[in-house]
């Protein structure tokens, strides 16, 4: 019982650094894409300042 309760803790924990991965992972690639989808050419920042050529 003991051994069971100490699995149950780790995979638990693994399920949220898997989940925590994901979603860092995703969240990256929306901001990456949204920053593509955004900027213009000679643009600097596309959300604050915009510095054009």
């Amino acid at each position: 019982m003991e051994s069971f309760i100490l699995n149950s803790k780790v995979t638990s924990r693994f399920k949220l650094y898997v989940i925590l991965t994901i979603a860092l992972f995703y969240t990256q690639k929306l901001q990456l894409y949204e920053y593509h989808n955004l900027s213009l050419p000679g643009e600097y920042s596309p959300s604050t300042n915009t510095f054009y050529d």
